[in-house]
């Protein structure tokens, strides 16, 4: 009997874990593009009514940004990490990372 990864790679079928993983990686992606698109757009009603100038309100998206690139770099808790990994058929000696 074949094992089930020979016969996807035969049939040539992708391993679902694959298209899980795309699928975050595309929503992730077109749901930050969304959030800057919003706060970009918000901007000339910010400026409105915090009675600012446009150019000083732009730095509104600057610290958002930066705010967003902070919190999506936070090194997350090890034991969150292993809960969350994909095993592999052949895990390295430290648990796949």
């Amino acid at each position: 009997m074949r094992a089930p990864v020979e016969a996807r790679r035969e049939s040539g079928r992708l391993d679902p874990s694959i298209w899980k993983i795309g699928s975050v990686a595309v929503l992730g992606s077109f749901l930050a593009q969304l959030d800057a698109t919003i706060v970009n757009v918000s901007l000339s009603s910010l400026a409105e009514t915090l009675q600012s100038s446009l150019a000083a309100i732009q730095w509104v998206t600057s610290g958002y940004l930066l705010a967003l690139l902070i919190a999506a770099t936070v090194r997350l808790p090890r034991s969150v990490m292993e809960a969350a990994a994909v095993k592999t058929s052949n895990p390295t000696k430290s648990g796949g990372f």
